[in-house]
């Protein structure tokens, strides 16, 4: 099984989305439980897209997740079109309906917080009616509010008391995400993901699509019969999508062919130069930054510790991918999270353009 530390990872719409499989994910998670470590996962969908996208807030909450999987088709459906090796939808219902009924070998407990009133009591009656490995040792009901009421002391505490290992956490996805990273250091827990309505299915309110829906791209029909409210948001999903592939995907598509067509060192890649000047780390990129180039960003990590400033010289680069943008949006995090300094310099006019049209912020 792959560690984390190796699981590449490719920016779509500004996110680095996590190449995993379901049986990987799983096993992240054991794994955390069992070594006492803290994990933040995250499943975003064609709606997570959208609001990250126009909303600085939720972003930034949403790329400081340890993982983030595809939890929806139209992830997929774009990583096809960008020739991206992610193929597996992951969804979140089905990671909490493996950990919840399906684990036989290890004991773990979780705890449902939130949903509408009486499901997360609902959940955790049923969760603990299933011969599984794993108890649920509460759940709370905190009313709906905003994330900071959502955050106060006594709702901290007693998830905390539980001594579970894994928080569920049933808020809006702008919630819920954000409530995650603002309270992950206060929580004595291993793993935290925002489940959104996966409560629902758990307890029993919701039923999920047949598997024909689900992979098919058709589960928002399943989900508008049952919640018609949905309707709106779907459309303005469906409107976000059309402008991202019209205004994003078809200029990098453009721009790679050209590329390709043009420059020989597109299919010959290079890594990076790094020099480690006094706590100073420089970094000079390649012309074409692809696997390579990601692979050495992803190396800065080891450095992270021993320096004070990172600074990458872009002069010569005229070609990034999705999976050295990724890597790059992981690493800023990283640094600006330790209070250290990142600085890209002699960028070009290209170099900025891609890093727009793949939408990631703050580069």
């Amino acid at each position: 099984m792959k560690n984390i530390n190796h699981l590449e990872v490719y920016c779509i719409a500004g996110l680095p989305i996590t190449k995993v499989s379901e049986e990987e994910i799983i096993f992240k998670i054991v794994d955390s439980c069992l070594k006492d470590k803290k994990l933040v996962i995250n499943t975003p969908n064609l709606s997570f897209l959208r609001l990250s996208n126009s909303n600085e807030e939720f972003y930034s909450s949403l790329i400081r997740s340890d993982i983030l999987v595809a939890d929806g088709m139209p992830i997929i459906w774009i990583a096809k079109l960008l020739n991206l090796p992610i193929t597996e939808r992951i969804a979140g219902a089905s990671i909490l309906t493996k950990i919840t009924s399906e684990l036989k070998q290890h004991s773990l407990k979780v705890f449902y917080f939130g949903g509408k009133e009486g499901v997360a009591k609902k959940a955790h009656k049923i969760t603990n009616s299933i011969k599984s490995s794993t108890k649920s040792v509460g759940y709370l009901y905190p009313d709906f509010g905003s994330v900071e009421d959502l955050s106060l002391s006594k709702f901290i505490n007693k998830i905390n008391s539980s001594k579970t290992n894994i928080i569920l956490v049933s808020l809006p996805a702008y919630k819920g995400v954000r409530w995650i990273n603002k309270n992950i250091k206060k929580l004595s827990i291993n793993i935290a993901i925002s489940s959104g309505t996966t409560i629902n299915f758990i307890s029993g309110e919701l039923k999920r699509a047949p598997e024909l829906f689900q992979h098919n791209g058709l589960e928002w029909l399943w989900r508008v019969k049952q919640e018609p409210r949905l309707i709106r948001r779907y459309f303005l999903d469906f409107l976000w999508l059309c402008y991202f592939i019209i205004f994003r995907i078809c200029p990098i598509l453009f721009y790679t062919f050209m590329y390709k067509l043009i420059y020989k060192n597109y299919y010959s890649e290079e890594g990076c130069l790094i020099k480690n000047e006094n706590q100073i780390l420089k970094i000079t990129l390649p012309k074409s930054c692809r696997n390579k180039a990601a692979e050495a960003i992803r190396s800065l990590n080891t450095f992270e510790a021993k320096v004070d400033k990172i600074i990458i010289d872009a002069k010569e680069t005229n070609y990034i991918d999705a999976r050295f943008t990724g890597e790059l949006i992981l690493l800023q995090t990283k640094l600006l999270d330790s209070n250290k300094e990142i600085h890209i310099i002699n960028r070009s006019y290209i170099f900025n353009l891609l890093i727009l049209l793949m939408g990631a912020k703050d580069i």
